[in-house]
């Protein structure tokens, strides 16, 4: 288990809204420690390379989730199951060349279920070929 401090703020009114800061902590994954009642989940600028499936399945009250500036190359479409609340996804400025798809969706169609969103991410353009990617 990686083993990561983590600053919690309690954030709004009556601290409803916790923010979990895990930003430049060198972290190579997702801590599996996240506080479930974390709305702001904070992991930019660390080393992690991989999204396992539903590991942030817990975080079913957070509503901004920022992962950009690490060293991610793959997500899988299950990878953001549970997040019934994220309104705000951040990927940019990773290293995001294919997204595995583990369901038989129509060939060159990517199907990740998300609610509505702002969704931000940049794809290696040269390296990928996407027909479409569904949100």
């Amino acid at each position: 288990m990686i083993s990561a401090s983590v600053v919690v703020l309690a954030l709004g009114p009556a601290a409803a809204d916790w923010a979990c800061n895990y930003e430049k902590q060198n972290l190579t994954q997702v801590p599996l420690d996240i506080p479930a009642n974390c709305t702001d989940v904070n992991l930019h600028a660390n080393f992690t390379t991989h999204l396992p499936p539903g590991v942030f399945t817990h975080l079913t009250q957070c509503k901004k989730l920022n992962i950009s500036h690490n060293n991610i190359s793959a997500v899988e479409d299950s990878t953001f199951a549970g997040l019934i609340n994220l309104q705000l996804l951040s990927l940019s400025y990773n290293k995001i060349y294919e997204i595995k798809n583990s369901k038989k969706e129509t060939p060159g169609t990517i199907k990740i279920t998300l609610p509505p969103l702002m969704f931000f991410c940049s794809l290696n353009s040269k390296s990928a070929s996407f027909k479409r990617i569904v949100l």
